[in-house]
Parts: structure tokens; sequence; C-alpha cells
């Protein structure tokens, strides 16, 4: 027996060995070729070092198919003198690991996250002998990836380029967020999406290329791309504008991004290591919907006692009455309207500082009676900003930061809104670990505002409860095109920007504001179940809440804002969405129409246990401002029938009787 065939068949071995456990690395580093399987075997990933050229590349196809759902991708990145890109050498691939992780979230979309996750790790040299680290896991509904360097201590480097790309089938569709202009005001997230565009299309002009997160829809599979753990040893990334022939290609912020402060390529600490890169894949998109990857490669909070942090309802007066934050008398009604409600919470907006009648300290003790917790708005500051709305420059410097929070500590404030930053660079990414950190030492919920979108920081710092990032309710007041931008977008947020966590869209509004909502009253109030947010904020004024039918004033009271499960019941980006989200023994139900006509949602209630449920159901009534309420008895084995108007809703409370 000749030693090549005994060579052959303990290669067949291994090979067969590791296929069965899922393990899928070894037996073919001879062809520079390596595969991780996810753990229920849907899809696998292939990584590749080109072995004339020493390029990097990753693909990735479900189990099955012989098409790749993602084409040939490239991966490298040059760190300093340190080039990752090419003439890379293998050096070493550990065995996969297929690990368990169970954890808690203060609040989102599941509280109770388990995870099960393969993990191969791989070592690169480049023709110096420097080392790159590239780290995969493989989730069942989707993969990521990221960069480390070990070692050099003390030193920093630019990261110059990264090579990193996501190249997908140009016979699809996408739904994809231009990367803003360069404004007072923005980049802040808040472009309106594509609706199932050409892949391969550029960013429109004048725009700064894409942003995460990205879906696309390609032979009725799905595929979601973002990022995940952000630290402050990197800036945010996004994609360049050209992106022919499907290869989207990763790129740094703008150069004059924050008025050109600091620098758009970052200077990064060793040892170090990259955002993860995160590939969500699906044959059905309430996989997707549901996701917690993005929360589970973030790093975890740091293990101690949050019960102080309390996801909730608040009232807001800013988008009913502008000058309402520098008056006394008018936080003083509503605080009286969120204490009337059980709602937890009153943001007072900008230029509360101004307040006349009053002070701040003041109303936070009229409120602590009321049993209300106060949260303060505050402008991001710094020389990044000329914004000026006030209080700002409070929260630039750690000093005056920090005697601020100690301020709000004794007043018993419980968190702040903080808004424009409009940069991904790395020194506005330090800014927001900062505030995040400081503020989780003095017990303060955080919501940022004219921001980022979330990168997995609510699972680092748990009192990050919400974050804009989203083209929200608020646009009716001063945006012409919103009207129409939102019957489109309410239906794609599910699918896009809520999937990588909270998402504070301010919904809720029946006013006629400047520009008169398209969307039906019922659609309005489906809105604060179907997008997630740890602390609502209810964009009307309470006078108007106050005149709602008395069964439309039970649902605010009773609604919730975490969620102990969250189902998507059906839906298509741009067209329908219909969820069901549960607390304790309760369903909560909503959908929304998203098309011009009318509609039937046809619910079935199997996900329900055993046993009866009163249901209450609020719809569209005859017109678009008015409502219908119905309550019956219902099980698991029912379905509910509803009908929806033009760009109507509904929403629904079950309760278990038996």
């Amino acid at each position: 027996m000749s030693d090549r065939y005994v060579k052959n068949v303990i290669s067949l071995v291994i090979f067969l060995l590791f296929s069965k456990q899922f393990i899928g690395c070894s037996g073919l580093e001879k062809n520079n070729k390596w595969m991780i399987k996810s753990p229920n075997q849907n899809y696998s990933v292939e990584v590749a070092l080109d072995k004339t050229t020493g390029e990097l590349s990753y693909m990735a196809k479900f189990s099955g198919e012989d098409k790749y759902i993602l084409e040939k991708s490239g991966l490298g990145i040059t760190l300093g003198e340190m080039e990752f890109n090419s003439q890379l050498d293998f050096k070493s691939a550990s065995k996969i690991i297929q690990k368990e992780e169970s954890y808690k979230m203060v609040s989102g979309k599941i509280i109770n996250v388990n995870h099960i996750y393969n993990v191969c790790e791989f070592v690169f040299t480049n023709e110096n002998g420097n080392e790159l680290n590239l780290e995969f896991r493989a989730f069942e509904e989707g993969f990521a990836y990221r960069y480390s360097v070990e070692g050099f201590s003390g030193r920093t480097a630019v990261i110059h380029h990264e090579n990193t790309s996501f190249n997908l089938p140009v016979n699809g569709k996408a739904w994809l967020q231009p990367y803003d202009q360069i404004t007072k005001w923005t980049p802040g997230y808040e472009l309106p999406y594509t609706d199932g565009s050409k892949i391969g299309e550029d960013a429109p002009e004048p725009f700064n290329g894409w942003c995460f997160p990205m879906l696309f829809e390609v032979d009725n599979n799905w595929v979601f791309i973002t990022e995940a753990d952000l630290d402050n040893n990197n800036c945010g990334m996004h994609i360049d504008k050209d992106s022919k022939d499907g290869d989207y290609k990763i790129t740094f912020p703008v150069e004059n991004e924050a008025f050109t402060k600091g620098d758009n390529k970052p200077e990064i600490s060793f040892p170090w290591k990259s955002s993860w890169r995160v590939i969500m894949l699906s044959h059905n998109l309430k996989n997707i919907f549901k996701s917690n990857i993005v929360n589970s490669l973030s790093e975890p909070a740091p293990k101690d006692d949050y019960n102080w942090i309390k996801p909730g309802r608040a009232a807001w007066s800013w988008w009913s009455e502008s000058d309402s934050p520098k008056n006394y008398k008018s936080q003083i009604e509503f605080i009286d309207f969120a204490a009337n409600m059980g709602w937890e919470y009153l943001l007072v907006d900008a230029n509360w500082n101004l307040m006349k009648g009053d002070d701040v300290e003041k109303l936070s003790i009229y409120a602590k009676e009321k049993n209300v917790g106060l949260l303060l708005w505050y402008n991001s500051g710094g020389l990044n900003n000329e914004v000026e709305e006030e209080p700002r420059d409070k929260l630039d410097k750690e000093e005056t930061r920090k005697k601020e929070f100690a301020w709000m500590k004794k007043l018993s404030i419980k968190g702040i809104k903080v808004d424009f930053f409009q940069s991904d660079k790395k020194h506005i990414i330090e800014q927001y670990h900062a505030i995040l950190k400081d503020a989780l030492d003095y017990n303060l919920l955080v919501n940022f505002h004219g921001c980022t979108m979330p990168r997995g920081w609510s699972r680092t710092y748990p009192n990050l409860v919400t974050m804009e990032a989203v083209r929200g309710g608020e646009c009716y007041k001063f945006s012409s095109s919103f009207p129409t931008d939102a019957v489109l977008l309410n239906t794609i947020y599910p699918f896009t920007r809520n999937v990588t966590g909270p998402m504070d869209y301010t919904p809720v509004m029946f006013t006629e504001n400047t520009y008169p909502h398209l969307t039906t009253n019922a659609h309005e109030l489906a809105t604060s179940i179907v997008f997630e947010s740890g602390i609502t904020h209810f964009a009307d004024n309470y006078k108007v809440y106050k005149k709602q039918p008395k069964y439309v004033i039970d649902f605010l009271k009773e609604l919730k804002t975490f969620w102990d499960e969250s189902k998507m019941l059906y839906g298509y980006p741009g067209k329908n969405i219909g969820v069901a989200r549960r607390f304790s023994n309760k369903w909560f139900i909503a959908g929304l129409n998203g098309l011009a006509k009318n509609d039937k949602a046809n619910i079935k209630l199997d996900f329900l246990s055993e046993g009866k449920y009163k249901v209450r159901i609020i719809s569209d009534g005859n017109s678009s401002r008015e409502f219908k309420y119905v309550e019956t008895m219902v099980d698991n084995t029912t379905a509910l029938d509803i009908d929806l108007l033009p760009y109507g809703g509904y929403s629904a409370i079950l309760t278990k009787v038996d």
C-alpha cells in the first residue's frame, strides 16, 4: 500500500468526520480554500487565498444550490505600513468550534437571547511576516467576520485602505439608503431608502455612497448587510458610491464631515480589531426581522445591577409646540398627562435651559411627585457642530460632562437625548462611547439623535435605550416630501433600520401638522408596535390624545416597549408588514398597509399557546381619520380577517383569560 494511498484515505476520513460535525475547514488547505457551515447547515461560507496574487476573498451559498448568493468578495486591509491586501501566505486555521451563548437584554425585540454559532479563526502573513487574524462566526441566520492584529502595544497606525466588499448577483432587488451630503445638520442616516432598486446601481448624485444596513432580494432569498460592535478604536464605515456589477465596497467617512474636524481615515491603536462585517442570509424574511446577530456579536456589558434601567413610554411636547420646552407651565401639563396615562417619562427637548416661569430643578421635583421621570435634551456640542440649540458644549469634554451628569443625578433626572453628531469619524465614535460610559456611571438613560445607526451598543451599554438614525415622524413638521415618503418607508424600516437596533421614530401623530399625513390614524397607532424602541416617544400633543376614543387611550396606557418575543407575521418591504410581539401573557399585534389601495390582513393565530384569549382590535374606520373597534374571543385555531384602507393599519391586544 503506497504512502500516497494512505494519505488520501486519512484525508477523506478526516473530511467526512469534520463534515458530520458541521466542520468543513480541514481537508481543503492544499487548495488554499476553507469552508465554514452554519450550525443548521443551511448555508456555507468559502474563504479562499489566491495562489498567484495572495489575495483573500470569500463567497457564500445556500446548501443544495449551485449559485452563490454572495459571489467572490474582497478581503484585506492596510494598517500603516502593514499591507494585508495581496501577497499573503496562509499560516494557520483553527478547528471549527461550535459555541452556544445566552444573555439578557434590558430592552429589545426579545429580552432573553440564545445563539448557536460556529467559529473559525485564520492567520495570514504578509511579505514582512506581519500577521493578520481573520475570524468568522457562522450563525443559523447569517455570518460575520472581522480582522485583528495582535501585539505592537503602544504603537498606532492609520487605516489607509480596506478591501472588504460584498458582491451580490445583479439579478435582484435592493433596499438602500444613500449616505448623506455634508450640511449643518447631516449626515444623520435619514434619507429615504430605495424601494427594490436594481442591484449594482451607483448611489444617486450628489450623495456619498450607501449606508448600512443594506437589504437585498436575490432569487427569492434575502441578504442583509451591516456592521456590529463598533468600538472607540475605529470609525463607522459605509459603502462606496461605485457599486458596479453589484460589488459593494466598504469605505470611510467623508473627509469634510464634522466641518473637516478629525481625520476620515482613523488612526488606531494596537492591539486592534475591526468591527464585525455582518451578512445575514435567509430563505425567509422573517428570520432577518427577528435576528439578534448585531447584539450577539457586540461586547457584553460588565456584570452589574441594571434594574434601574426602565424602558417605557414618554410624552413629548416639541413636535406639537416647538417652544414648549422653554415654558414651565406647558411641561407641567405634559407631566400631568403622562402621569394619568401611566407613562414613565417626559422628554423636555431643546432649549429647556431657557425655561420661563420656573426651571428644570423645580420641574424635576414636580415630576418626581407625579412618578414621571424627566429626560433632558442636549446638543452634542464640540467644534464639529454648528447647531445653535441649547444646552450645548456640555457633553463633549469629560470634565464638563461628568459635572453635568452629577447635577442630573442629584435632581433624579432619568436620562438624556443627545443630538447632532453629524459624523462617523473616529473622534465622534469616541464621543459616543464616552457619553454612554459616563451616563452608565451616573445611572442615566441615553437616546442619540442626529446620529449614526445602531451597531450593537445597546448590549455593551444597556442604558442606550434608543437611537434616531431614521427619517421619522417628526419630519411631518418640516419636510414636504415626508407624507409620500412615510407610506413607503414605514413598511421598509422593519426589515432594514429596525433590524439593527432600537429606532426612535417618534410615532403616533394624529394631528395634521405642517404637512398632513397620508397614512390613516389606525396606521399611525400601529407604528407604536411595528417599530421597536426601548423608549417610545409619542409625538403628538397630549390634548389630541385626550380626544381619542376610550379604547385608543386604553391601548396607549397598556402598550409595552420591550418584548419577550417578536414575530413577523407577513410582509414585504415597501408593501406591507404584520408583526406580533409578546409581553408576559399578552400579545400585541399590528400591521401596516403601504399601498394606495384597500387590503385585507389574514392573521393566523397558531403561535398562541393553548387556551382562550380576549382580543381587542383597533383598525380603520369608514375614513382615514376614523377607527373601528372590535372585541371578541379567539384561540390558536382562529384566523383574524381585518380590512385596511389605503395606507391603513390595525393594532390588537390579545389577553389570555384561562
